[in-house]
């Protein structure tokens, strides 16, 4: 996963090497976003997101490294590092932070007010993107007044007010109640794709990401660990993480370009997989599971316990221990007639061809004990 190792600028969009070192934690991203892309950066608590974020907008000073927006420099963490205000950006933090005391027309205004441009003119601006928007009729309230979907496009038009290269979006759906996210990510997809400019969506929930973006970055523990489509980086994940929010069962092993041997010992039969070092994804529901043994089938057989019985949507999530850690999903029809219980042993299979196999050179941390990474209960089963 190639990094930069200068500071000149690959396009007028966003180009970034950050290095952040506070206390225990060290930040080491680097990312390029283009003019009228947009970007997600999906990871836990605590990787590094807003860090990386916040640093692109001026407002956290980086160690090491570049930030260039729209082919300038704006920061390399020496001699240069223009104001938030210089840096062609439009930042919406993840609270959005509207000025309570002011009305919605005037938060929207603000940011022109304070490059100089005249109030009558900043307000007529102003008004402008809220009717774009679609909360024109909100110009006279205060953001105490009016709901948190309201407020989202409010602090958006705030943002795009000054014409930024770059727009910024901390979690923009955290603040909103389920029933809500859904409509208003639908709404701000299509809002962003009007915007010209490169956007970066900061988010941990990857239905964001996957609906938001037209790329995904993937940080764990400061750093960048996986990037690419969201199909690419949901059929093919790199991390126990990625696996685990895309409900998939990822597994590592070494191949001769017929069998896997995973970290267990156990061996799958697989067709035309690369050779060396490599990553098995396996979809929850390719897993065949059966009381007995088998007969007379090409696919890959082994005997576990299963942990947990769990209904998960419209089918029953198996979780199943070694010798590969993994679930399966099944119908509820199936679960009656097999007659499973926490605790029973059960035969599972896979065949060859619904084994997903891809090289593991690609500078992936994921060395998992067990070699096999088994979504929660809590993983979101994107269904790749």
């Amino acid at each position: 996963m190639p990094e930069p190792t200068d500071t000149t600028p690959r396009h007028p969009g966003l180009d970034v090497h950050a290095v952040v070192r506070r206390d225990t934690f060290r930040l080491d991203a680097a990312l390029s976003v283009a003019p009228g892309e947009i970007l997600a950066v999906l990871g836990p608590s605590g990787a590094g997101k807003s860090t990386l974020l916040r640093a692109i907008a001026g407002l956290e000073r980086l160690t090491a490294g570049f930030i260039a927006i729209g082919g300038r420099i704006v920061d390399d963490a020496d001699r240069i590092r223009l104001s938030p205000r210089e840096r062609q950006v439009g930042y919406v933090p993840q609270d959005y932070v509207l000025f309570p005391r002011m009305t919605v027309l005037d938060n929207v205004a603000f940011g022109l007010r304070a490059h100089g441009v005249r109030k009558a003119a900043a307000r007529r601006r102003a008004q402008q993107l809220l009717d774009r928007f679609g909360v024109g009729a909100l110009a006279h309230r205060r953001p105490t007044e009016i709901s948190g979907g309201q407020a989202q496009r409010v602090a958006l038009a705030r943002a795009l007010a000054v014409d930024p290269t770059v727009l910024l979006l901390d979690e923009p759906l955290a603040a909103l109640d389920i029933g809500t996210r859904m409509s208003v990510r639908a709404e701000l997809r299509e809002m962003l794709t009007t915007f010209p400019g490169g956007v970066i969506v900061v988010t941990h929930d990857p239905m964001d990401a996957f609906v938001l973006a037209d790329h995904l970055v993937v940080m764990e523990s400061g750093r960048v660990v996986q990037r690419g489509a969201p199909a690419a980086v949901a059929s093919h994940p790199r991390t126990e993480y990625v696996a685990r929010l895309c409900g998939i069962n990822l597994h590592r092993g070494v191949c001769d370009g017929r069998v896997i041997r995973l970290g267990t010992g156990m061996e799958w039969q697989v067709v035309d997989a690369p050779v060396g070092d490599v990553f098995v994804a396996v979809r929850p529901s390719a897993v065949a599971v059966y009381r007995e043994r088998p007969d007379g089938s090409p696919r890959n057989c082994w005997k576990a316990r299963v942990t947990s019985v769990e209904e998960y949507g419209h089918v029953v999530r198996l979780g199943v221990s070694r010798p590969a850690n993994m679930i399966a999903d099944i119908t509820a029809e199936s679960l009656a007639l097999l007659r499973l219980r926490v605790g029973d042993d059960a035969w599972f299979a896979v065949k060859a061809t619904d084994l997903v196999v891809y090289p593991a050179a690609e500078g992936s941390p994921y060395h998992p004990a067990e070699s096999g990474a088994q979504p929660s209960d809590g993983a979101t089963g994107l269904g790749v």
